[in-house]
């Protein structure tokens, strides 16, 4: 047994906990805020936060809501659930609330962990460490020309509750991701004028596909067989349909989204709610990116003024880690081994949560990585040395930066099921599936959602009736026809292997009669 210590108990912290606890080690979280949750905690975030994520898709695979339907949280729920799975797995114990990681020091293979509490400091000596203070923690505020002679009020979206500050007030929002979706809205219901900025067209899905099924239950297995030409293919034929919708904030959604480029190569806003304030002339757009401010006004590269005196930088966020040794204090996920383990420590120090999937939630992929991270810390599975880390790290990385390149500063970004696919091999927990013997459970793991609990259907911790029954329950989202073209293009795909980055599921899943 390991005296474990981790470091943040929001989402990501408290799935580590579990996971490594599970192994039977002694584990201890110190979180410097008031309660678990991190950004989901009260008044951490606005307050008509509605997750872009759908409910199945953020619950753990331990812990899955199987009496709920199929919607959105909004953040009060999120923090409810995380609440419930802290007191049904026991998480509270293990947990030290405002309680802040000072320094860490390196001692042989121990670390010296330096706390404070209150005006009271000590310090502790672990095993190991998983670091899960998450990507929300440092506003990222562009240094934009005359931004200091600004004469108008600025805020961070991350100061944003809600719309009655901005009544009679002429706003600019810079940024158009889910966050600025929300707010951008909001304001421009209270605002004399709203004008948000971007520097290129936005590539935006619906929360909601027809009047069930919410976007994300079009995350399958199958579609990640396709290539990146086939799939672009497959959703171009889609928006082709919305251009011709007679709602022109869906017209406009469809435009802007296929002149953004493929879907494949960059990260999506999974909130549309923007486009009918757009539609309706009460938010005017500008593409151009800012040029500088002069006093009360922004000048953008084409050369556009507007007179503002209020901007909302919705521009995301900054990681930094100043209680590491320096040396350790990379930023770029993609640094580190599997965005987990950084090649210049050993394997007692492990970073959970600093990665941004294309489709699904990051909760079940720290879930995922904590599940790895607990193998690693219990000798179950061991690292490649430095050298062979290395390579793999920098293979990943070349990969990463080809495949997301339309949007290279989401260092985080990868592919949620090439991703889960990559650790479940490392953790041994790939669905034991024979086609010969459970087609139909076959037929639902590639043409089902791809929800994590998939990986509890056989391997370590293994919730093998449950994960079962509830894929062979769940429907595919998928109609008749839309399955023959995904298998079209799989076909096409294996025939001419143009496209990068397939995922081979024939050779995952695992079949006994083979």
């Amino acid at each position: 047994m390991k005296k474990v210590c981790v470091i943040g108990a929001g989402p990501s912290g408290i799935t580590a906990i579990k996971q490594i606890k599970d192994k039977g080690h002694e584990v201890q979280c110190f979180e410097k805020g008031s309660a678990i949750g991190g950004v989901f905690a009260s008044r951490s975030t606005y307050d008509s936060c509605l997750l872009t994520v759908s409910n199945h898709f953020m619950a753990y695979s331990d812990f899955m809501p199987f009496d709920e339907r199929l919607h959105f949280w909004t953040r009060n729920d999120y923090f409810r659930y995380l609440n419930k799975y802290a007191e049904k797995f026991d998480l509270f114990s293990h947990i030290q609330l405002h309680t802040e990681v000072e320094k860490m020091v390196k001692k042989g293979r121990k670390w010296q962990v330096h706390i404070k509490h209150g005006n009271a400091r000590r310090e502790v000596v672990f095993d190991g460490v998983v670091v899960s203070t998450g990507s929300f923690q440092k506003p990222f505020i562009p240094n934009v020309p005359g931004i200091e002679k600004f004469t108008g009020d600025v805020y961070h979206s991350r100061e944003y509750k809600n719309s009655q500050p901005f009544a009679g007030r002429k706003v600019l929002c810079v940024g158009m991701g889910e966050t600025s979706a929300d707010l951008t809205t909001e304001i421009a219901d209270m605002a004399e004028k709203c004008v948000v900025s971007v520097r290129r067209y936005p590539r935006t899905t619906v929360r909601h596909v027809g009047d069930f099924n919410t976007i994300d239950t079009y995350t399958i297995r199958a579609s990640s067989t396709m290539s990146h030409h086939a799939d672009e293919k497959f959703h171009k034929k889609i928006f082709a349909q919305m251009l011709r919708h007679r709602n022109p904030a869906v017209r406009l959604m469809a435009e802007w989204t296929m002149a953004a480029g493929s879907a494949s190569d960059q990260v999506s806003t999974k909130n549309n709610r923007l486009f009918p304030s757009i539609a309706d002339g009460k938010v005017q757009t500008n593409l151009a990116g800012i040029k500088k401010f002069e006093n009360n006004k922004v000048v953008f590269n084409d050369g556009v003024e507007e007179e503002i005196d209020t901007i909302v930088w919705c521009t995301g966020f900054e990681i930094e880690f100043p209680f590491l040794p320096e040396e350790l204090r990379s930023t770029n996920p993609r640094d580190l081994y599997k965005h987990i383990f950084h090649p210049g420590a050993d394997d007692t120090l492990a970073f959970v949560g600093f990665i941004r999937p294309l489709q699904g939630g990051v909760p079940v992929m720290s879930e995922m990585q904590s599940r790895y991270v607990a193998r690693v810390f219990s000798k179950e599975a061991s690292l490649p040395d430095k050298e062979e880390m290395q390579k793999t790290i920098t293979q990943d990385k070349r990969r990463a930066e080809e495949e997301f390149r339309v949007t290279p500063h989401v260092t985080g970004l990868v592919n949620y099921t090439h991703y889960m696919e990559d650790l479940a091999q490392l953790i041994k927990c790939c669905p034991e599936v024979s086609f010969f013997k459970d087609i139909r459970l076959y037929y639902k793991l590639f043409f089902a959602p791809h929800f994590a609990i998939q990986y509890r259907i056989s391997g370590p911790q293994a919730l093998t009736k449950e994960a079962i029954k509830f894929i062979r329950s769940y429907p595919v989202a998928l109609t008749g026809r839309q399955q023959r073209q995904v298998l079209f293009f799989c076909l096409m795909g294996k025939l001419f292997p143009s496209g990068k980055y397939k995922l081979k599921m024939f050779n995952r899943l695992k079949n006994e009669n083979t």
